[in-house]
């Protein structure tokens, strides 16, 4: 999600907005788990795979209906 907080008009001269962005995803068939010392009594969430993780979010962002 992109958030942006605007300055207030009092504070906006002598000044310039800039934006840098940055993207992170491990690769597709990377397996993603709890490592095994954060295990207190086995781990909370299945190992996934990046790409199964990914998918699995556009899905959810795609069903839901307004």
């Amino acid at each position: 999600m992109h958030r942006v907080v605007n300055p207030p008009p009092n504070q906006t001269s002598g000044t310039r907005r800039q934006s840098i962005i940055f993207f992170h995803q491990p690769n597709y068939g990377a397996e993603i788990e709890c490592l095994p010392t954060c295990r207190a009594e086995g781990a909370r969430y299945a190992a996934i795979t990046s790409g199964e993780h990914l998918m699995t979010k556009i899905r959810q962002m795609t069903s839901v209906r307004p």
